[in-house]
């Protein structure tokens, strides 16, 4: 009779019982012996020992990759790609292109020649390799190389395949790519107003952003997030919008035009339901989309590149018409100069957290004239606060007809060297200008899309390399592209600490999917901690 307790039984049952799940014994066991019982060979155990030796070689390889075309949030084709192993089949779904052009098939945006390639380009290279993130990276880049769409979309599904074959959390198995320690759990950034390209409005802003920065947990978060979206219907009628759009981020798309009136709204939104103190604005300027006289970027070879080089360069100041996207209107042109101006004006009145894309990548003028006027504005609002303190002491007046000044002068995430986020999305694509923008010291925070890293092991390492340079980091959905469901990005997020999630509003299930998933893991049993007030430095010692 087993003399051990009850409890020492239940543990070993649990151990056998993980170890037979985790490698599928039973369901490849009963499939051999099928096989057997089927075939009925002379000598049964022979063909057993060879089916089983045929197991072990392919235990951790790729045994297959399909793709097909599917729908994104607009109706439009996702490229779908499906990585099938002795573990089962992991799939992952990607929006971007190159598109097909034939007019015939959804006007133009059909993903055959993507499909096509993943059987004449990429399953030949992987079937029969070991699930090996960095070496599936390298080899799936290798000449001739495949699509984008198809490089981003199989290293995503060989990624949650090794997930499961190492026996890990999507989130744990990217941690370890990234040699990263002490995950965390990112604080969202939600969209609530989109505006420009983004949605039917007048508004040159792309989105108005809220960050819950003062939360405590990401629950807190998500749930100020929902209330304030759902409080801004309410303010957005009061204000005399009574039929709102939403715009294609997830975000409602009022049509106001003034940067300045959107964040009032969203910020009486938030003092209607008591967090005014506890979030901070986020102003996506998209500045690429209103800039006027520069090329498009979508010039052909080397020849045109150079002439559009050179139109650039002779178009002289650079300037961005913040009316671009009003209908019937005349143009409103900005300079550099103008636009700092306006920011500036923008951080007197609001609190604002982030500034993302706020200038052309090619108006380095603009760029570093903002960092010297935000820096002599942030110095002067202290020597007021410095006086005021002074004066409080004493017992003595204030200035009260001095110059109002940014109202946020402290730092933020936890950053020391950080009061305001100036983020790059267009104008940081690239390894090497995340280098550049360092060196100017105009930008201090990396917005990384899937697309940008091109891989997964190209999406962590450039979040590395943003965080070796004391920059933050946003995880964000694609910025151009109607989304899917996939939720690869939230899990990233988790895997690399980057603090911040910015993955839309909460209007379409393509957006919540991501946040859902954050849900699910911060409500998990080892769920890694929120980084809450650190989401621009969190370290688990900290």
């Amino acid at each position: 009779m087993d003399s051990r307790s009850g409890a020492a039984v239940d543990t070993e049952r649990e151990e056998i019982e993980q170890y037979m799940t985790t490698h599928a014994l039973e369901m490849h066991l009963n499939q051999i012996v099928n096989d057997v019982v089927k075939e009925q060979p002379e000598d049964p155990f022979v063909q057993m020992s060879t089916s089983l030796q045929v197991l072990s070689a392919q235990v951790n390889s790729i045994l297959g990759v399909t793709a097909r075309e599917a729908l994104n949030a607009s109706g439009t084709p996702a490229l779908e790609v499906t990585v099938e192993t002795i573990q089962g089949t992991f799939s992952a779904m990607t929006t971007i292109g190159p598109y097909d052009n034939d007019t015939q098939r959804f006007g133009g945006k059909g993903l055959l020649k993507s499909v096509d390639s993943v059987e004449k380009l990429i399953s030949d290279k992987l079937v029969g390799r070991e699930l090996n993130q960095p070496s599936i990276d390298a080899l799936i880049q290798e000449e001739p190389t495949p699509p984008a769409n198809v490089v981003l979309a199989v290293s995503m599904a060989c990624c949650r395949a090794a997930a499961k074959h190492s026996d890990l959390e999507l989130h744990e198995y990217i941690a370890q790519l990234g040699n990263v320690s002490d995950p965390c759990i990112p604080v969202p950034v939600f969209s609530v107003i989109n505006g420009a390209d983004a949605a039917s409005s007048p508004l040159h802003l792309k989105s108005v952003t809220v960050t819950p920065v003062e939360a405590g947990t990401f629950e807190e978060a998500l749930e100020i997030g929902v209330n304030i979206q759902a409080g801004l219907v309410g303010t957005l009628e009061n204000s005399g919008h009574k039929y709102t759009n939403v715009g294609s981020t997830g975000g409602l798309a009022p049509p106001i035009e003034s940067g300045l009136e959107a964040m009032r709204v969203v910020m009486d939104a938030a003092r209607d339901i008591g967090c005014e103190a506890s979030v901070m604005l986020g102003l996506d300027v998209c500045s690429g989309k209103i800039v006027e006289g520069l090329g498009d970027g979508d010039a052909e070879g080397e020849e045109d590149a150079e002439a559009k080089e050179a139109k650039d360069e002779d178009a002289g100041e650079i300037t961005y018409d913040v009316a671009k996207w009003v209908k019937g209107g005349n143009q409103s042109l900005k300079t550099g100069e103008d636009l700092t101006e306006m920011y500036i004006e923008w951080l007197v009145k609001f609190s604002v957290l982030s500034l993302e894309d706020p200038f052309h990548q090619k108006d380095s003028p603009a760029f570093m004239q903002f960092k010297e006027r935000l820096d002599a504005e942030i110095a002067r609002a202290k020597e007021r606060e410095a006086k005021l303190a002074e004066a409080v002491e004493g017992d003595e007046p204030g200035d009260a007809d001095e110059e109002p000044t940014v109202r946020n002068t402290a730092t933020v995430g936890n950053d020391p060297a950080c009061f305001l986020q100036l983020v790059g999305s267009a104008t940081c694509s690239t390894e090497a200008e995340i280098d550049r923008y360092h060196e100017e010291q105009t930008v201090n925070t990396l917005l990384l899309t899937m697309a940008k890293g091109r891989t997964v092991s190209g999406a962590v390492s450039m979040i590395g390399k943003a965080q070796s340079l004391g920059w933050g980091v946003v995880a964000s959905i694609e910025t151009d592209s109607a989304e899917t469901p996939d939720d690869f990005i939230a899990h990233l997020a988790v895997g690399c600490k980057a603090g911040q999630l910015k993955a839309g509003g909460l209007r379409g299930g393509e957006f919540v999917s991501k946040y859902n998933a954050l849900l699910r893991i911060a409500q998990s049993e080892e769920a890694p901690p929120y980084a809450s007030r650190s989401f621009r430095s969190f370290s688990s010692s900290s």
